[in-house]
């Protein structure tokens, strides 16, 4: 899940959407959206801890991937800080838009 700024396929625009189905086929009515949406966010930063650790410690893999992606992974983290409450307004029902 990220901006759509880095999505170019046909995923693109409907973020809220997935997230909402993704959510739902796992029994949304005993998720709390303000947790999962925190545990999204800190996976995504616990994830990239370990692929930027590879990469400064020379796994050639993690280096190029590193090189080729911190930009989004950056501009990712920033992303689901400021599109946190909006994100878990979607799995709340309070915010259904698509945007």
């Amino acid at each position: 899940m990220r901006s759509d700024a880095f999505i170019t396929d046909a995923r693109r625009g409907r973020t809220l959407h997935r997230l909402r189905t993704f959510v739902q086929a796992y029994g949304a009515q005993i998720l709390d959206p303000e947790l999962l949406i925190s545990a999204v966010a800190a996976n995504h930063d616990w994830l990239y801890a370990v692929v930027e650790e590879g990469a400064q410690g020379g796994n050639p893999g993690y280096a190029d991937y590193w090189q080729e992606h911190h930009h989004r992974v950056v501009a990712t983290r920033l992303w689901y800080r400021a599109e946190h409450e909006r994100l878990v307004g979607a799995l709340a029902g309070s915010s259904l838009n698509e945007k």
